[in-house]
C-alpha cells in the first residue's frame, strides 16, 4: 500500500515543486535587493549555501528521473549520493563559515554561526560521500565476483 504512493512520479513532483519555490523566493528577494525596497546585502547574503542545496536537489531529481525512467538502479546510487554528499556538506560549511565571514566584512562581530541545521546537513553531507564510496567499492567487488562465476 506504501509502496504506490511512492512512485518516481510522486517524488519527482514534490522534488520539483522545492526547487521552484526555492527559485521563486530566491528571484523575488533579488528583485527587491535590486529595486532598493529591502537592504540587498542582508537579504541576499543567508542565501549563500543555496546554491549548493539547489545543486543536491536537482542531482537527487535527476536520479528520479533516471530510475522513472529505467535506468539501472546500481549504477546511479554511488554518484548520486556523492554529488548530493558533497553538495550538503558544502552547504552547511557555507552557512556556519562562509556568511559569517560575509557578514563580517560589511560590519558583523562574528566569524562562525552555531547553526544546528547546517551542522547536521554538513555531517549527513559527509555521510553520504563515504557511504557513497562504500557503495561504489561494493559494486566493484560484485562485479568481480560475477566475472569470476
Amino acid at each position: 500500500m506504501v509502496k504506490r504512493h511512492l512512485t518516481p512520479r510522486l517524488a519527482l513532483a514534490g522534488v520539483t515543486l522545492v526547487i521552484v519555490l526555492l527559485v521563486s523566493f530566491t528571484a523575488i528577494v533579488l528583485a527587491s535587493a535590486i529595486g532598493g525596497r529591502a537592504p540587498g546585502r542582508l537579504l541576499l547574503l543567508p542565501m549563500a549555501p543555496l546554491p549548493f542545496y539547489l545543486f543536491a536537489l536537482w542531482t537527487a531529481r535527476t536520479a528520479i528521473v533516471r530510475i522513472g525512467h529505467g535506468d539501472a538502479l546500481r549504477v546511479l546510487v554511488s554518484p548520486m549520493l556523492r554529488r548530493i554528499g558533497w553538495a550538503l556538506f558544502l552547504g552547511g560549511l557555507t552557512q556556519v563559515f562562509v556568511v559569517p565571514w560575509l557578514g563580517h566584512l560589511n560590519g558583523g562581530r562574528t566569524l562562525a554561526h552555531y547553526d544546528i541545521g547546517a551542522i547536521t546537513l554538513g555531517a549527513v553531507g559527509v555521510t553520504l560521500v563515504i557511504v557513497a564510496r562504500l557503495v561504489r567499492d561494493a559494486e566493484a567487488d560484485r562485479a568481480e565476483l560475477d566475472q569470476i562465476v
